[in-house]
């Protein structure tokens, strides 16, 4: 892992991740300088969407950042290995800015509901989102395209980093949008009101 530091409100501020995140290690101390207003100098925790940044003051005006353990368990474990949470963040802000959408996050520990199978195959799965009406409910459904009648199970969101880790990317869009992919090949994206947003997504940015 590499360290990259920065200070906020007089605090030396540490993110440690892989060197191919730097640039999103940087950017993600930009943004704890914008938003924290001191937070992040008193070890106060801070959302971001997906899951928390939770500082610990280590003394000698220095703080490390930490972040649920995504690689274990993210309920008990934290880790100073910001890597997996970066990337989330970054190909989830990216999708969305490439759509030009405000998105809507899901958290790491949501539901996901899918259907038996849909999450270790290659074959061709839609997956769409809808308004969630209970607590902890990402409001996402995966199935197979053509959708058959298969058994439903569900998992949480943090789990798919495993099991298929491309659809992670999609996440933060809001309800009404559905995807179709085969393996990690997206054959459309489409909004609410049926615009196919897949030649977008795939031009160059």
């Amino acid at each position: 892992m590499a360290a990259f530091t920065r200070v906020i409100n007089g605090v030396t501020v540490i993110a440690e991740a892989d060197p191919t995140v730097e640039n999103q290690a940087l950017g993600l101390l930009e943004l704890l300088a914008g938003i924290s207003h001191g937070a992040v100098s008193r070890g106060e925790t801070v959302e971001l969407g997906w899951g928390p940044v939770i500082p610990e003051v280590v003394g000698n005006g220095t703080v490390r950042l930490r972040v649920p353990d995504y690689a274990g368990d993210p309920y008990t474990e934290l880790t100073y290995d910001l890597t997996i949470a970066l990337w989330v963040l970054y190909e989830q802000g990216a999708i969305l800015r490439q759509l030009g959408s405000t998105g809507r996050a899901t958290r790491f520990d949501e539901k996901v509901v899918y259907a038996q199978g849909a999450l270790e195959s290659d074959q061709r799965v839609y997956a769409n989102r809808i308004d969630a009406t209970t607590a902890k409910d990402s409001g996402w459904f995966v199935g197979f395209v053509p959708p058959g009648t298969p058994q439903l199970e569900a998992t949480r969101a943090f789990k798919l980093l495993n099991r298929r880790r491309e659809l992670v990317k999609f996440l933060a869009l809001p309800p009404g949008y559905m995807l179709v992919m085969t393996g990690t090949t997206v054959e459309s994206l489409t909004d609410s009101d049926g615009t196919n947003f897949a030649e977008q997504l795939l031009s160059p940015q």
